[in-house]
């Protein structure tokens, strides 16, 4: 499992704040209407936020993975407007919601930081949804490889090749044969977590 670590924009006394949970694979971080106490930043594994349809089909609003906070939004309302869960098992720091919004008013740099690293998941979150609307599992990895490439057109993946079949809406097989087909097409080149968009 890789862990990662705290951003180093958070000021010393709001990281002295912050507690660790634990979190096993379909456990219930938080409920709709729950009152808002916490936000959370995702050290390893992956949340979803999700709402649910009259049926009762859950709908995912949005998905964290370790790097990510989570609830961010929530800074702005007293109570949950959607329920959370694990989709992996998970480990996250917990910020207290008091501390974080004392934080944000007493230290300019560290809320410019922050809504900077917002804005950069808000990106993320609506390439996520595009890439899911794709049918194609040719598609979703090209879409990716495009929309989350370095400036020299390369991706280094974090995790497993199964971690990003899962980001990518996938099964890993699936995902194996797809990249395969890239490859033999020649439109993709790299092997293991090293790949780039042949141009």
């Amino acid at each position: 499992m890789n862990i990662a670590s705290l951003p180093d924009y958070l000021p010393a006394p709001l990281r002295d704040q912050a507690k660790l949970l634990q979190l096993k694979r379909r456990e219930s971080l938080f409920r709709f209407g729950d009152p808002v106490t916490s936000i959370f930043f995702v050290r390893a594994g992956e949340l979803e936020a999700l709402r649910y349809s009259p049926d009762g089909e859950a709908l995912v609003m949005v998905r964290a993975g370790a790097g990510d906070f989570f609830g961010e939004p929530a800074l702005a309302v007293d109570s949950y407007t959607c329920a959370a869960r694990a989709r992996l098992d998970s480990e996250l720091a917990v910020f207290p919601k008091r501390a974080m919004l004392a934080a944000l008013l007493a230290d300019q740099s560290f809320a410019t930081a922050f809504l900077l690293a917002q804005i950069r998941n808000a990106r993320q979150q609506c390439s996520r949804y595009e890439r899911v609307r794709l049918r194609r599992a040719e598609d979703r990895i090209l879409h990716y490889l495009v929309c989350e490439a370095d400036a020299a057109g390369k991706i280094v993946l974090k995790g497993s090749l199964a971690d990003w079949a899962g980001e990518l809406g996938l099964q890993p097989e699936s995902l194996y044969r797809a990249l395969a087909r890239l490859r033999d097409e020649g439109r993709i080149e790299g092997d293991g977590d090293h790949l780039r968009v042949k141009a």
